[in-house]
């Protein structure tokens, strides 16, 4: 089958089953075209819509992957399609600003597997949602100068300002028979006050994280980077934290570019559209929720408070 017949038999599946829920809804009487009003949603809807969209979205729970020696959690598989080694798909967006890798915590087995995609890939940002825990243990140096060495990669800090939320850190990949030493430089950013299976402590947080990592992908954009992915986003089992920060940036992105109204039926569809890239995308009604409300508030505040990151987004 051309890759091309294997698309539109994809998308007319996802609008097939779209549809199917639409149909279903209305039937018993919802408008999904209604517009969500953030300060007072119907939670009764939306907590239908969310129970209703399938944890695998429009895809078979059959085709997923499960990799028991280098998975964290053996009920999370992967979609075998845009996989990644260390377990987690790519999250394909409409601009470069949009599209992450979406990853569980690396095992210590598998660190080194991680450090290679990041070098591999050149992403430029790495996010991890949440505060160091035995779910999420450290396993990049914390401060500036120092130093860790997986197989045949060291990763050091060359940079913890405290005027910045990002680190910068620097991998090297020793060189082998005639080849010559490999570096890389990313930003990290640890997001301590994200509880796990829950929403972030601070509303402000996504804001200014947002900011910083489009100020950080314009920069490289204008010195060269052709990167089709920038950022790597993880959290422990990488689909709820994760997930949910994704969705609030595919969300605004796809409102800024598309002009699409802010309905209960885009509801549906950017949930389907998470679940069908990650397996469980969104874990909680809370952080379902809280999703929508971020990605209306920050649309709406943005052109007052933070023109700087609307240019970019107009840019791509």
């Amino acid at each position: 089958m051309s890759e091309s017949r294997a698309e539109l038999q994809a998308e007319s599946q996802v609008e097939s089953q779209l549809e199917n829920l639409v149909e279903k809804m209305t039937a018993l009487g919802v408008d999904l075209d209604g517009l969500i009003d953030p300060s007072n949603p119907d939670l009764a809807l939306l907590r239908n819509i969310f129970a209703s969209v399938p944890l695998s979205g429009n895809r078979q729970r059959e085709e997923l992957v499960h990799c028991p020696e280098t998975h964290r959690y053996a009920e999370v598989g992967c979609y075998p399609d845009h996989r990644v080694p260390v377990h987690g798909n790519v999250m394909e967006g409409i601009t470069l600003l949009d599209r992450f890798y979406a990853t569980q915590c690396p095992l210590a087995s598998t660190v080194e597997d991680h450090l290679e995609l990041i070098m591999k890939e050149k992403l430029m940002i790495v996010l991890i949602m949440g505060a160091a825990s035995t779910r999420i243990p450290n396993y990049l140096p914390q401060r500036e100068g120092e130093e860790i060495v997986y197989g045949s990669i060291a990763v050091k800090n060359i940079r913890a300002s405290s005027g910045s939320p990002f680190k910068k850190l620097l991998l090297t990949k020793a060189s082998g028979g005639s080849q010559e030493e490999k570096t890389h430089t990313f930003y990290l950013f640890q997001a301590s006050g994200w509880p796990d299976s829950s929403t972030p402590a601070d509303h402000n947080l996504i804001a200014a994280l947002f900011r910083c990592a489009l100020q950080i992908i314009k920069f490289k954009v204008n010195r060269g980077a052709t990167n089709r992915i920038c950022q790597l986003v993880h959290c422990s089992a990488g689909i709820g934290r994760t997930c949910t920060y994704i969705g609030i940036i595919q969300g605004i992105v796809r409102l800024l570019k598309t002009g699409v109204p802010f309905t209960y039926r885009f509801a549906v569809e950017l949930l389907f559209h998470l679940r069908d890239q990650r397996f469980a995308a969104i874990q909680t009604f809370e952080q379902f929720a809280y999703m929508l409300r971020y990605i209306k508030d920050w649309c709406d505040w943005a052109p007052e408070h933070d023109p700087g990151s609307l240019e970019v987004i107009s840019r791509f």
